[in-house]
């Protein structure tokens, strides 16, 4: 069984994200999230395959839009 822990750190984080940008939709500050995620990482082509841990290292090291 995955880490239950893992929810409430990865919903944290976006939300620490959210409070900085709070003029975005949800639906909108997780794709702007996600395309950025992309980007980083041009070998990954669908969100289905990433890792949580993954995922959660870029939104801790999240430096904000450009």
């Amino acid at each position: 069984m995955r880490d239950l822990a893992r929810i409430n750190r990865i919903q944290g984080l976006i939300h620490n994200i959210w409070l900085q940008h709070p003029d975005m939709r949800y639906g909108q500050l997780i794709i702007n999230l996600h395309n950025k995620y992309l980007y980083q990482k041009p070998r990954i082509r669908d969100m289905f395959y990433v890792e949580d841990s993954d995922w959660e290292e870029f939104l801790i090291n999240f430096k904000g839009f450009e």
